[in-house]
């Protein structure tokens, strides 16, 4: 569907379709505006995908837009306790009403 492959590393986008990480994302720099990357890893193999400059144009860091950032990567909660995910979940929801506010004024 959509002419994107499916495999077994596969996310959900916006509108609930899947798409495979690894062979979709090359689809998905012409399919969308932005691209939102969760820490400088997820960049790289974003950049790395991008064939044009307008394409790498449209990958930038989530925290960009968190007010309140020390930090460009959304730290990764996974071995940590309870606050580390309350502490990541506040970073994520600080940085998406950045990025709306940001939408909102045309800077996006």
């Amino acid at each position: 569907m959509n002419g994107v492959e499916r495999g077994a590393a596969s996310d959900r986008l916006a509108g609930g379709e899947r798409v495979d990480v690894e062979v979709g994302l090359e689809c998905t720099h012409e399919r969308f505006d932005l691209i939102l990357a969760m820490d400088k890893s997820n960049r790289a193999g974003l950049l790395g995908l991008a064939r044009t400059p307008a394409q790498r144009g449209k990958i930038r860091m989530l925290r960009e837009f968190d007010p309140q950032r020390d930090d460009l990567e959304v730290p990764d909660p996974w071995y940590g306790g309870q606050s580390d995910f309350e502490q990541t979940y506040q970073i994520i929801e600080r940085s998406v009403r950045g990025l709306l506010e940001a939408l909102e004024r045309g800077e996006v």
